[in-house]
């Protein structure tokens, strides 16, 4: 075995009473160290005392504007519903809806079928989450007609408030006109 020198003893009489005092500051004095700076933060955060009557008097004026603000809006008239839907229609009882409009408005419907649409789809999604309809489709229809008849087929689905919604309309051939409806 060696024999301890004197330097050897100096170096761990001064070293471990320093490691013991780490080992303390950082596995017993951790804790209380971040409890006092959470408490230190938490103290800035608050007002002093002599701002106090002044700041619960602002918050005070701030939650009674709320309160007035709720109450006018909620006095508020309803706004006046564009579109009547019955949440219980058929995707079938729509579609005969939508046909009875264009032929009386002097439309031939050729053909009606279902296109993929992403950006339709997703105003159909967020009409079925409107809890407006149970369901939602987007409709092309190919239509024979004049202009005149498309007009009036369309101020027709908004007279009678139909959940109808024009996607696109594009013409064709001669009167040969393409729609594409949400119902």
């Amino acid at each position: 075995m060696t024999a301890l020198r004197a330097k050897d003893l100096a170096f761990l009489g001064a070293f471990i009473p320093a490691a013991l005092a780490a080992a303390y500051i950082y596995l017993w004095r951790g804790d209380a160290s971040r409890d006092a700076a959470r408490l230190q933060a938490t103290a800035a955060s608050l007002v002093s005392q002599e701002d106090f009557a002044f700041e619960q008097a602002r918050a005070a004026r701030a939650a009674e504007a709320a309160a007035k603000e709720l109450a006018d809006e909620k006095a508020a008239p309803e706004p006046e519903t564009l579109v009547e839907c019955r949440a219980d229609a058929t995707a079938a009882s729509r579609e005969l809806a939508v046909l009875d409009v264009l032929r009386s408005s002097g439309l031939v419907a050729i053909r009606s079928e279902s296109p993929q649409n992403d950006t339709a789809a997703n105003a159909a999604e967020a009409l079925v989450a409107s809890g407006a309809l149970r369901t939602c489709a987007l409709r092309r229809w190919t239509l024979d007609g004049s202009y005149p008849a498309v007009k009036k087929a369309l101020a027709e689905f908004a007279a009678r408030r139909m959940p109808a919604i024009p996607v696109r309309l594009e013409r064709g051939a001669a009167n040969r006109w393409t729609l594409e409806l949400l119902q």
